[in-house]
């Protein structure tokens, strides 16, 4: 149906493919990871040759360690540490209602960071805790990973 209507979105909530440090720790995740980012930028690029289409192919990720079970009950970070979920929301929000050119966001990965940054909107306001510093997922999930790999 959208694309006999050439408009809609088809959004991935999938973090971007880095090699980083944390990847030996994640060789079997970051295969599944590969596959999927394959898939989303092999549906944008066939989207992206049409002129007329109005159709949003992305994957959408976040810069910061949401407040969940996967966070709080694994023991990757505290209730301080993380960002309240509705951010991811409202980046989703930023994509489908705010963006007047989404040709060009298609076969990107989007992090909520630089997204709601770009658009002014201030991610401190989706803080859980009174702390002066934001960690970032990155950060608090490597050194979870490395504390693990002290054990």
């Amino acid at each position: 149906e959208m694309f006999k209507n050439k408009y809609g979105a088809i959004l991935f909530n999938s973090p971007p493919y880095i090699i980083d440090d944390k990847t030996k720790y994640l060789m079997p995740y970051m295969q599944t990871k590969l596959a999927q980012t394959t898939f989303m930028k092999s549906i944008a690029h066939s989207i992206s040759k049409e002129s007329d289409v109005d159709i949003l192919v992305s994957s959408f990720w976040t810069n910061y360690p949401l407040l969940t079970d996967a966070i709080l009950k694994n023991g990757v970070g505290t209730e301080d540490d993380c960002m309240h979920p509705s951010i991811l929301s409202k980046t989703v929000e930023e994509l489908l209602f705010n963006t007047n050119n989404k040709q060009e966001y298609i076969g990107k990965e989007i992090i909520d960071k630089q997204l709601l940054t770009e658009r002014n909107v201030d991610v401190t306001q989706f803080k859980i805790s009174n702390n002066k510093e934001i960690k970032s997922l990155d950060s608090i999930f490597f050194q979870h990973l490395q504390n693990l790999d002290t054990m």
